[in-house]
């Protein structure tokens, strides 16, 4: 089966006469396997950033810049969730930790 469109044709889901058309294809191929491997190095390590993902394509042979490999973790949402830290308290405690609240404004 042949599909023709615009000046590129597909034969069976490859895409045959233009060698833009071929090149934009394995792109895109190339692109959904790239964010596979990024979505499961973020389930498996949900708290490394981007360049420690992209320090990890790269160990494994992935021709990528950190640029692109940023702007794929924005768009797909493997944003890095923050800490959210305890606050600590204004009294004294038993182990001998006093924390006074500041009386007056600039008071360290």
């Amino acid at each position: 089966m042949t599909h023709v469109q615009g000046n590129s044709t597909a034969h069976n889901g490859w895409c045959v006469v233009c060698s833009i058309s071929i090149d934009r294809c394995s792109a895109i191929r190339l692109k959904s396997r790239l964010v596979k491997r990024m979505d499961a190095f973020a389930q498996l390590h949900p708290r490394h950033g981007n360049r420690m993902m992209w320090g990890t394509l790269r160990l494994e042979w992935w021709r990528i810049y950190v640029k692109r490999v940023h702007r794929l973790c924005q768009r797909k949402g493997f944003c890095v969730p923050q800490k959210h830290f305890k606050g600590r308290r204004f009294e004294t405690n038993a182990n001998g930790i006093d924390r006074a609240a500041a009386s007056h404004r600039n008071d360290v």
